[in-house]
């Protein structure tokens, strides 16, 4: 009897022990929370460049009827300096749903960097603010990031439109995106897209 006593103990420190080394092999990855952010007219619009001319495309719910002859502030920022000179709309197509802009600037652009159009933008939902640093790519308007739901722990890759820079924020449009998300910015190589990690700091 002792000793079948004894081996029913020892199984419960090993599955205590495994459930110990199991929880500790759950990395951990520095995350912030994601932020409802509001557009204004200090949000730029990030704009695809070809051959110095400028392409916008936007939902119509959230960007003022722009029209040909029209001056548009663009951005250029690269490593170096920043730079602020003016454009005019020569062409315009709208839909339904996206009005898209065609802006050729005053003066010619250096093609390093990114290029913004300040474009007036005004609120719509699903826009949320994060750190720069959580981008993880980006092509065009688009780009990843690592969600954490804290619910589950579990990670959420997501592509999302890059609306445009505030700060050392990006601001970023996606219907999957939730404000009880927390958004990785640190610990890349350990996130495993669908696997827990263990958030640091930890959420309240």
């Amino acid at each position: 009897m002792r000793v079948k006593q004894q081996v029913s103990l020892f199984t419960i420190l090993i599955g205590i022990s495994m459930t110990m080394i199991a929880e500790e092999k759950i990395p951990y990855v520095t995350a912030v929370p994601v932020e409802k952010a509001i557009l204004s007219e200090a949000i730029s619009q990030q704009a695809v460049a070809a051959d110095q001319v400028y392409i916008v495309k936007l939902d119509n719910t959230v960007i003022k009827d722009k029209k040909v002859g029209d001056e548009v502030d663009l951005v250029q920022i690269d490593f170096d300096n920043r730079d602020l000179v003016k454009g005019k709309v020569i062409k315009q197509f709208i839909s339904k749903t996206i009005q898209t802009i065609i802006i050729k600037p005053l003066k010619k652009l250096n093609k390093k960097g990114v290029v913004q159009a300040n474009l007036n933008l005004q609120s719509q939902e699903h826009i949320f603010k994060v750190p720069l640093n959580a981008l993880r790519s980006a092509s065009g308007l688009t780009g990843k990031l690592y969600f954490v739901d804290p619910l589950t722990s579990m990670v959420i890759e997501s592509v999302v439109t890059v609306l445009g820079f505030e700060g050392a924020n990006i601001i970023i449009s996606g219907e999957q995106v939730s404000e009880q998300y927390w958004v990785i910015i640190s610990g890349f190589h350990k996130v495993v897209p669908g696997k827990k990690v263990q958030l640091f700091p930890k959420p309240i």
